[in-house]
């Protein structure tokens, strides 16, 4: 039965095996690819305004109008990004200059309080066992240095061993820029590299990649949104310093899956902490408050409404993909988990379209 509907239906089994070959090099390979994969990210969200300004000029200027539009949308988007990143930047470095001003006072305070913390723990300690505890104290502090230097030793072979992907971002805008430019010379020189007679289901699967893409990729921007709005609101009603650059800072990195948020919410507590130490308790509470809503109800919710998954799915998928894949499983297991389902709709469109059209044939 599997070898014959293969045999009836090997062009879209081909199709269907190069997609998940594609998708498991682009996993395999995914430290180099990141910088393109941003990239192509990046080009296919100016896209729409690139080729609205360039329908908007004069033909006269060919090819130039595409250069033109690029040079133009990009710099007018970067520097409105970094004119209100350069805002939370600010706020941050303000902070952090006043929390390092204080830090020496911070580790006094905190080393007293651990010692005092020993010394209370000592003294519950029967007697036969101090000799002990005071070893193990002794051993912990003379650890101490040598476990600092080697978390230094691995942050740094890190960052060595991370020279590809350096690499790849230095090269990122300049395969930004010809992706755009280029854009339809790429889409045709792909259809040329595909056989003719896998071409209509190789388009059709790329249609719902891209589908699947952009409605990923709006649920993502409406998510980062709702939380940058939720913390501008919790910000000025606290008077907190900042308040819109933190809360851009906020949507930013709500971009960045698992990690992203708990940094926007570091700069947050960092900059009260400098400006108004009293409140720090509140904002905590605010971003923490914020973090519960968004995974508990704004992130299923959204993604689920965007993606055509129920939100009760969309909790099981991320607990799933970080389980099997950790950091890479949250991140792509909802969108892959979408295009699955896309594709398998696809294939059971085909199978009974096609069987579909030989019982009109055999009735006729």
């Amino acid at each position: 039965m599997f070898s014959e509907l293969v045999r009836k239906y090997w062009r879209l089994a081909a199709a269907v095996a190069a997609t998940i070959v594609f998708f498991a090099l682009l996993y395999i390979w995914r430290d180099i690819l990141l910088p393109f994969i941003i990239g192509l990210i990046l080009a296919y969200l100016l896209y729409p305004l690139i080729k609205w300004l360039e329908r908007h000029l004069p033909r006269r200027w060919g090819q130039g109008r595409t250069v033109f539009s690029i040079i133009v949308v990009s710099l007018v988007v970067l520097g409105l990004f970094g004119f209100l990143l350069s805002l939370a930047i600010t706020a941050a470095i303000s902070a952090s200059a006043s929390f390092i001003a204080d830090l020496p006072t911070y580790l006094e305070q905190a080393t007293e309080y651990v010692q005092e913390w020993f010394r209370a723990l000592e003294a519950q300690i029967p007697p036969q066992f101090q000799e002990y505890f005071q070893q193990f104290v002794e051993d912990f502090q003379s650890n101490l240095g040598s476990t600092i230097t080697a978390t230094l030793s691995r942050v740094l072979s890190t960052i060595t061993g991370s020279l590809t992907l350096v690499l790849g971002f230095v090269s990122l805008p300049i395969f930004y820029f010809y992706v755009l430019k280029d854009s339809d010379k790429l889409r045709t020189g792909l259809h040329s590299l595909t056989p003719p007679w896998a071409m209509e289901h190789i388009r059709n699967i790329g249609m719902i990649l891209e589908g699947v893409l952009g409605r990923y990729i709006r649920s993502v921007i409406v998510l980062g949104i709702t939380v940058g709005f939720l913390c501008l609101v919790g910000l000025l009603a606290m008077r907190i310093p900042y308040a819109a650059a933190l809360a851009f800072f906020a949507a930013f990195t709500e971009l960045i899956p698992t990690i992203g948020p708990w940094i926007g919410g570091a700069a947050g507590v960092l900059v009260t902490w400098a400006a108004a130490p009293e409140k720090i308790i509140w904002v905590i509470a605010l971003y923490v408050g914020i973090q519960l809503l968004e995974n508990i109800f704004l992130a299923p919710r959204i993604q689920g409404q965007f993606m055509h998954i129920n939100p009760a799915l969309i909790l099981v998928l991320l607990a799933l993909g970080a389980y099997l894949a950790g950091f890479w499983g949250m991140l792509l297991i909802v969108p892959v988990t979408a295009t699955i389902v896309e594709i398998y709709r696809y294939v059971l469109k085909v199978t009974q379209g096609h069987d579909s059209n030989k019982e009109e044939e055999k009735v006729e």
